[in-house]
């Protein structure tokens, strides 16, 4: 694997999602982010603040804009339907290498759906 193919482990000051003032991975250590879309918009906003690869005073701030679509499909009329999100693309990005879309598709059990190298 190449040095620029390589997983970081970064530490997160904090990291914010729009539409809630919930805070997630506050001054945590990890290589992979598990957040949160929102299922009652079409578009959500990251902000990470974290700390660069070998810093560990000056903090940076990066956000990354997603839009995906929902869709309702019934299963059967005893079962109900469900909300299925897809064509997950990046809108805008601040961070110096845009950010990838590996699955398009939203789901619990998707292992990435986004790469974000930093």
């Amino acid at each position: 694997m190449a040095e620029s193919d390589s997983v970081n482990t970064v530490t997160f000051v904090v990291i914010r999602v729009s539409g809630t003032d919930s805070v997630f991975y506050k001054n945590k250590k990890t290589s992979t982010l598990k957040l949160p879309v929102s299922p009652r918009v079409l578009q959500t906003t990251f902000t990470l603040q974290y700390y660069p690869k070998g810093d560990t005073v000056n903090s940076k701030t990066d956000s990354v804009k997603l839009t995906y679509v929902k869709q309702y499909f019934v299963v059967s009329p005893e079962c109900g339907g469900y909300a299925y999100f897809s064509n997950l693309s990046v809108l805008s990005s601040s961070f110096v290498r845009e950010p990838k879309v590996v699955n398009s598709q939203l789901s619990t059990g998707a292992t990435t759906n986004l790469e974000i190298k930093l």
